[in-house]
C-alpha cells in the first residue's frame, strides 16, 4: 500500500506511516481489521498460557474483549467498524467450549426450530428497534443462524473452496484495485467499478498467495 500510494502520488503523515503497521491508522489498508486482529491475539495469549478450566478462559476473553470493545467505542467515535464484529470473537470461544451440548441439543428438530425463530425474532428486534451496538448484537446472531445453517445445508463446491483459501488476500488486497479504478475517476459508473475491480481483486489474491507460499517455502522449509 506504501508503493501504491507512493507511485499514485498520495501522501501521509510520518504518524501515519508508522501506525499504519499495527492498523491504529490507515495508508489504504483495512486497518480496523488489522489492529482488530492483533489486539485480539494480545487479549487471548495471556490467558492461554494460564492454568485455569477453559469456562474461566472463555470468561476472561470475555471480559479483555469488552474492555478493548470500550477503549475503541470512545477512541473511534463515530466509526462503528471498529467495534461491529469484536463480540463475535468471544462468542465462538464460548461455541467452541461447549460445542458437543450445543450440537446434541440441536439435533433435536424441535429444539433447532424453535432456536432458529429465537435468533431471527431476536436478529429482527435488535436490528430494527435498538441503536446500542446493532451491528455488534447483530453480527453474533447472524454468525449463529449461519452455523446453524451449516447444520442442515451442505455448502461445499470448488468455487467456495477456491474463496475459501483466497479469502485472507481478497480481504487484505481488495482495496488495490479500488484505490486505482477511484484515482482515474472510474468510480463514477458504479457498475463499470464492480466489473472491473472484482476480477482484479481475484487475480491480486492469487498473485498474493502464490507469493506468500514461496516466501514461506524459502525461508521456513
Amino acid at each position: 500500500y506504501y508503493i501504491l500510494q507512493t507511485l499514485l502520488g498520495n501522501n501521509y503523515s510520518t504518524i501515519d506511516y508508522i501506525t499504519c503497521w499495527i492498523g491504529w491508522s490507515s495508508i489504504g489498508n483495512s486497518n480496523w481489521f488489522i489492529f482488530n486482529i492483533i489486539a485480539l491475539y494480545l487479549v487471548t495469549y495471556p490467558v492461554l498460557i494460564t492454568k485455569i478450566s477453559y469456562k474461566r478462559m472463555g470468561g476472561a476473553i470475555l471480559c479483555l474483549t469488552l474492555c478493548l470493545w470500550s477503549i475503541l467505542f470512545f477512541s473511534k467515535p463515530q466509526q462503528s467498524w471498529w467495534i461491529d464484529t469484536l463480540l463475535s470473537y468471544p462468542l465462538g470461544i464460548f461455541y467452541s467450549i461447549y460445542k458437543d451440548k450445543i450440537e446434541s441439543f440441536m439435533k433435536n428438530r424441535k429444539n433447532f426450530y424453535l432456536v432458529a425463530l429465537t435468533l431471527i425474532l431476536l436478529f429482527a428486534i435488535w436490528k430494527y428497534y435498538f441503536n446500542i451496538d446493532c451491528y455488534g448484537i447483530c453480527a453474533c446472531l447472524f454468525s449463529l443462524l449461519f452455523v446453524m445453517i451449516t447444520m442442515k445445508v451442505k455448502v461445499n463446491n470448488r468455487v467456495l473452496q477456491w474463496l475459501g483459501i483466497h479469502a485472507f488476500a481478497i480481504y487484505i488486497m481488495q482495496r488495490w484495485p479500488m484505490i486505482i479504478l477511484s484515482h482515474y475517476g472510474l468510480n463514477s459508473d458504479k457498475w463499470l467499478f464492480v466489473v472491473i475491480a472484482i476480477p482484479c481483486v481475484l487475480v491480486i489474491a492469487m498473485i498474493y498467495n502464490k507469493a506468500l507460499n514461496i516466501i514461506d517455502k524459502r525461508f521456513f522449509g
